[in-house]
């Protein structure tokens, strides 16, 4: 499951998780502006914008790394199924 990390008024937040969606995926999401938690990864990991996605471990960035790991999932997924 992926976990999305934003803010409120984001609409970069709002878009990543509308993809996330519309590739029928699920997702956590977690509002950085409310969670200590969060506040504590953020600094630990250096980062600096949001949206943040990660897949387990894995992280894979904002809005349009996700989009690309999106895309290169679907791509390896239609050749395994070939």
């Amino acid at each position: 499951m992926f976990e999305v990390y934003g803010t409120p008024q984001c609409p970069w937040c709002d878009r990543v998780k509308d993809l996330i969606s519309k590739n029928n995926l699920e997702y956590n999401y977690t509002d950085v502006s409310e969670s200590i938690g969060a506040q504590k990864m953020f600094r630990e990991k250096q980062l600096r914008t949001v949206p943040q996605v990660f897949l387990g471990d894995k992280h894979i960035g904002g809005y349009e790394a996700t989009q690309q790991y999106l895309n290169k999932q679907y791509i390896n997924d239609l050749k395994e199924n070939t």
